[in-house]
């Protein structure tokens, strides 16, 4: 999946996208999803595909929008889209991400912070797992606000907090804890993982 662009160039990454999809009501996926030029008989089969699982096809909505309109699909359709079917909640969420992103540095210096703590480069070719890599991220950044905070009986020592994923050797964890990590608000104020 391709990230979307806002006015400024920044990008919505498939983590931005997945946090949308869950401010959005269930009322919403149909409505966003006709709004965003998606057909009905396309809405009905996510429905059938997800299971009835509404959250999942919105964030499905939202990825088949952004493949389809490449350049296109900018933070600034979205954001009108959103105010069109009366989400005003929504898009106030998502102007305030694309505000606060502005401040955050380009990608360019998360990969030099991710070099810096020895983390390898992501390889050329991924299996785009955006669901497992928003999962993952929303549980480091959990463990990294509860770290930050946490200290032990005696005061001089900070907790520390593990996130273990396991599985068959070859299935991609490593990768998938890789781009988990380069997420703005985890690197941001970090200089070692």
């Amino acid at each position: 999946m391709s990230a979307i662009s806002d006015c400024y160039g920044n990008q919505l990454s498939a983590l931005r996208l997945h946090e949308l999809s869950e401010h959005l009501h269930p009322d919403d996926y149909r409505r966003l999803g006709l709004t965003l030029g998606l057909e009905e008989i396309r809405l009905t089969n996510l429905e059938s595909a997800k299971c009835g699982n509404i959250q999942e096809c919105i964030y499905q909505v939202l990825v088949d929008w952004t493949k389809r309109n490449g350049r296109g699909a900018t933070s600034q359709v979205l954001l009108q889209s959103l105010k069109q079917i009366g989400n005003q909640a929504a898009a106030d969420w998502l102007q305030a991400e694309i505000e606060s992103s502005l401040s955050i540095a380009p990608q360019e210096d998360i990969d030099s912070i991710c070099r810096r703590g020895n983390v390898p480069s992501l390889p050329d070719c991924l299996t785009e797992r955006s669901v497992e890599i928003a999962d993952v991220t929303n549980k480091l950044r959990e463990l990294s606000s509860l770290s930050s905070s946490s200290t032990s009986p005696s005061a001089s020592t900070t907790v520390t907090r593990w996130l273990v994923v396991h599985g068959l050797g070859g299935m991609g964890k490593s990768v998938l804890i890789n781009q988990a990590i380069r997420d703005e608000q985890l690197v941001k104020g970090k200089s070692d993982y």
